[in-house]
């Protein structure tokens, strides 16, 4: 799946490599209700992801990205009529960056690795996504029956960062949301107010750059809302 992260100036994505994964035991690391550390609840049947727990059983974020990282940049090397390169490792970042140089533009391509789980949202989000008025119930019934996304991402706040932790990510959801307006006869629930994204002029047909950025924040500043606070 690939996330538009730039309206204005469409020069950075994200590539959510997203793998499907057995069935997940969730355990929080904090009290956000974001961030987790995942074991497997019986062994899985991609025997491949053994080798990526940690010493307590925990499927380690740092060892599986640390193992994407060295194949994607042997494969880089490989690429001969465009110019890749794969950026210095961020600390804490779930990203891997390409940047990518073909005149007469320059991109910047982030791969994020995503597991994806075919099991209930955890209680953190139970009484997130309040998007009944402006999408209806019945689409927030949707979103919520769909995938559970998680990410490698390092949680901060730990005292000891050990790579084990990963992320809730809706990010899915910001899509989905995204394309699902614009009409009013589905858009919004009809006594409901209508929502920042009811206009006449539909998303696709709008060339005004601020008012699509203003809607990116939007949605995801909606995602956010999914968890605890």
């Amino acid at each position: 799946m690939v996330l538009i992260l730039c309206i204005s100036e469409p020069n950075e994505f994200d590539i959510m490599l997203v793998m499907p994964v057995a069935r997940l035991q969730l355990d929080e690391s904090d009290d956000t209700g974001a961030y987790y550390y995942l074991t497997f609840k019986r062994s899985p049947k991609e025997k491949y992801l053994l080798k990526f727990l940690d010493e307590d059983g925990k499927l380690s974020a740092f060892k599986m990205l640390q193992a994407l990282r060295e194949i994607i940049k042997q494969e880089v090397k490989n690429i001969k009529d465009v110019e890749v390169t794969v950026r210095r490792k961020k600390a804490g970042s779930p990203a891997i960056t390409l940047q990518i140089k073909n005149p007469p533009s320059e991109i910047s391509v982030d791969i994020i690795l995503t597991l994806e789980v075919q099991q209930a949202w955890p209680a953190s989000t139970q009484d997130g996504l309040k998007i009944e008025q402006w999408l209806g119930k019945k689409v927030r019934r949707d979103f919520r029956l769909r995938s559970l996304y998680l990410v490698a991402k390092q949680n901060k706040r730990e005292k000891v960062l050990r790579g084990n932790t990963w992320r809730l990510s809706f990010s899915h959801i910001e899509k989905a949301m995204m394309n699902n307006h614009g009409n009013s006869k589905t858009c919004c629930e009809a006594d409901g107010p209508k929502c920042f994204l009811f206009r006449e002029t539909s998303l696709e047909e709008s060339d005004d750059s601020t008012f699509l950025s203003n809607i990116t924040l939007r949605i995801k500043a909606t995602s956010k809302m999914m968890v605890r606070k």
